[in-house]
């Protein structure tokens, strides 16, 4: 039998048939693995079909890895359970602050306002104890510009030491993620700590790199993108190290909406939701636009080597997608653009900036867009009119074209077979890339 819920959203409430499921979660154990590495597991049935979901950081972070609660494995089947209406029910307690915070706020406004997401039951035990942590203070680390943004202006604050990062935390989940294989995963992780360590260490922080199948678990049953909650999981499966966690902000706090497809939108009120006493979230960044971050670092020698906003297996900067054109594009707009040389592709950017920032404005979207306009505007560089006519009349539907086709397998074979990547894209893609764009399982 259906259940009837009420659901509501921002113009009425509306009756939705709902079929009921269940996600179970088991007790969670840590297992010790042959490459050094150490994984904090838990069985997952889905309506009876069981599998193991982990998260997997090097030996010396095992201690910090917590099996007292179900903390870290609700929020991270949370999203995909709301999609489905499965309830979640947990052998281990989870904590008190936690669970109240899900089924007060997090689930309730979620429901009513996200059209995916429904009104879902936690069913446990919860737990009044919490595990004891180093208190230390952490953030993402993907070498963007809003993570080096949050990470230099958390250091050095005498005034506030307490509230200065120690910790860098590079996961796999659903925003840095191949979201293909366990195997993709790994190799982007490994490329991604090979060239982020040394900077890491240069700064006076430890890197954590986390992996695990998280972000392959919604790998069919895509939700939201760039959310908070499914990826404050990794932060939470190490409560014992962390006590403070800047949630580095992709958009600032007057950008704010329930955007049914990309949560980053929501995310200064989500991180309050996954908040709790031990475990405090801040919504890092969203005093500033993207521009203002893009000024706040762009004299940083180190930001100037490492900076890395591409999603690429190698971990560099393709500097042709759409985030490697906003950065270039915004470092332009400053007039900085040739100090990071050893990042982008600056001399080929300035060489054809017509059609660069043509695909910029085609690609990307406000206030990404309108920011860099107006910085132009301001430092008083020229916007030629033929920017704005080959980017309506040329390349954006060049780009809606390629968004259809580029499921076609055989469009795509032909498309690598000539090299069309490095002569159209200005990089040819590796093996593995093409590999899985031809298998269609490409999100990108």
């Amino acid at each position: 039998m259906g259940i009837k819920e009420k659901k509501y959203t921002r113009f009425k409430y509306v009756q939705k048939e709902l079929k009921k499921g269940e996600m179970h979660l088991g007790i969670p154990y840590i297992e010790e693995m042959d490459n050094g590495k150490a994984r904090l597991c838990a069985n997952l049935s889905i309506n009876g079909n069981m599998q193991v979901i982990y998260f997997e950081v090097d030996n010396c972070w095992k201690k910090y890895l917590v099996t007292e609660n179900s903390d870290a494995f609700i929020l991270a089947v949370l999203e995909k359970a709301m999609k489905n209406s499965f309830d979640i029910s947990f052998e281990q307690p989870v904590s008190e602050e936690l669970y109240y915070g899900l089924v007060t706020y997090t689930i309730p406004i979620y429901a009513r306002n996200f059209e995916m997401f429904n009104e879902i039951n936690l069913i446990g035990d919860i737990t009044l104890e919490n595990p004891v942590s180093e208190c230390k203070t952490g953030t993402g680390f993907s070498a963007g510009v809003d993570s080096f943004y949050t990470i230099l202006k958390h250091m050095g604050n005498k005034k506030t030491p307490s509230y200065n990062v120690t910790h860098l935390l590079l996961a796999v989940n659903g925003a840095a993620a191949t979201g293909v294989s366990e195997e993709m995963d790994r190799e982007w992780l490994e490329a991604s700590r090979e060239k982020f360590q040394k900077y890491a260490a240069a700064m006076g922080l430890e890197l954590i790199c986390a992996g695990g199948n998280i972000d392959l678990l919604y790998l069919n049953d895509t939700c939201l993108g760039g959310d908070a909650i499914t990826t404050s999981s990794f932060v939470y499966a190490l409560q014992k190290l962390f006590s403070t966690y800047y949630w580095a902000s992709a958009y600032p706090a007057n950008i704010f909406s329930f955007n049914q497809s990309d949560g980053g939108f929501c995310e200064n009120v989500s991180v309050s939701y996954i908040s709790t006493r031990k475990l405090k979230f801040y919504h890092s960044g969203s005093e500033i636009n993207r521009i203002g971050k893009v000024k706040y670092i762009a004299d940083n020698p180190l930001v100037q080597k490492v900076l890395t906003v591409c999603g690429e297996l190698d971990a560099f900067n393709c500097g042709c997608c759409f985030k490697c054109l906003r950065t270039m594009s915004e470092l332009y707009a400053i007039k900085k653009l040739e100090l990071f040389k050893d990042s982008f592709p600056a001399d080929n950017y300035k060489k054809h900036f017509i059609s660069k920032f043509a695909q910029e404005l085609s690609t990307d979207h406000p206030p990404f867009t309108t920011d860099i306009i107006n910085e132009m505007k301001n430092n008083r560089i020229k916007i030629p009119f033929i920017v704005y006519l080959l980017s309506f009349l040329v390349y954006k539907p060049l780009y809606m074209l390629r968004s259809k086709l580029k499921h076609i397998v055989w469009l795509r074979r032909l498309f690598y077979k000539f090299n069309l990547d490095e002569k159209i894209l200005g990089r040819k893609q590796g093996s593995k890339e093409r590999e899985r764009k031809l298998n269609g399982i490409y999100k990108g």
